[in-house]
């Protein structure tokens, strides 16, 4: 896969900006990363109740939110 995209560079420039693939992939992953520590905050959440910020609901609101950005 990652050949046929340098191809696709190199061959094609008018078909694939390398900036904007990029910025998508890291877009995508980092969205990716913030919702699975929501998910799992979220379970830690349900599991327990704790006081602490970034496992409680105002925790919840912020990952959520951090995810939602991506």
């Amino acid at each position: 896969m990652i050949l046929d995209i340098i191809h696709l560079i190199k061959y094609e420039p008018e078909f694939l900006i390398y900036g904007f693939w990029l910025g998508t992939v890291i877009a995508v992953c980092v969205g990716l990363l913030f919702s699975c520590f929501s998910a799992v905050f979220a379970a830690v959440n349900t599991a327990t109740t704790t006081s602490r910020y970034l496992t409680s609901v105002p925790g919840l609101y912020l990952w959520n939110f951090l995810a939602r950005k991506y």
